[in-house]
């Protein structure tokens, strides 16, 4: 429930009616991208349709929205493979120049699954940032490097097991940032051009 808005109100946007009606249909959840389960789907060319256009747009939102089995489901369906050369808007999937298959291709589904992937990882605002807010279960041991959170600062971090193990903090400048992982929240002062290493049992 999202603070402010009542259960009997409707708190989408008219520019973007799809994203509360999506996080409410348990199905959609379940299945990500079935035909007919989308809003205006109806037969299997919009179903299919609909798979990729809605895809590409709400992956990052459903990271934002911490389900990361549904944006994972989201981004497979993107990596499917296609040589499907027809101008049409069916399909979706990725071409073999790596380039997102929205006839004749969309750029937007490229930049949209890298941000739904440091979405899932790293979600911040100045001062503060979470790690795995989104981890789907398949992820459960990994690690990055070179991750930008706002305020400057390039984070590094591994996780085993779902849970943070290790997290490394450089800062170009002085600051004050709350790190949350865990289910723990953490103050740590940066130094400029400093680093930080903290290791979580």
């Amino acid at each position: 429930m999202v603070p402010g808005l009542s259960e009997n109100r409707d708190p989408s946007p008219p520019c973007f009616p799809s994203v509360w009606s999506l996080s409410r249909k348990p199905d959609h959840r379940k299945n990500p991208g079935a035909s007919g389960s989308l809003p205006g789907g109806s037969g299997k060319a919009r179903g299919r349709r609909n798979r990729m256009v809605y895809g590409m747009e709400s992956m990052p939102l459903w990271a934002r929205l911490r389900d990361g089995e549904h944006a994972l489901g989201l981004l497979k369906n993107q990596l499917r493979y296609t040589r499907e050369e027809n101008i049409s808007c069916v399909g979706g999937g990725i071409y073999p120049n790596m380039l997102c298959a929205h006839p004749p291709f969309q750029i937007d589904g490229n930049f949209g699954f890298a941000a739904a992937v440091a979405e899932m990882l790293i979600q911040s605002r100045k001062g503060h940032f979470l790690l795995l807010p989104a981890l789907p279960d398949e992820w459960k041991d990994g690690k990055v490097r070179g991750m930008k959170a706002q305020g400057d600062i390039t984070v590094d971090f591994e996780w085993r097991e779902g849970r943070i193990h290790r997290v490394r903090l450089c800062s170009s400048h002085e600051q004050k940032v709350t790190l949350e992982c865990n289910g723990i929240s953490k103050t740590v002062f940066l130094k400029p051009d400093g680093t930080e290493n903290m290791i979580f049992d």
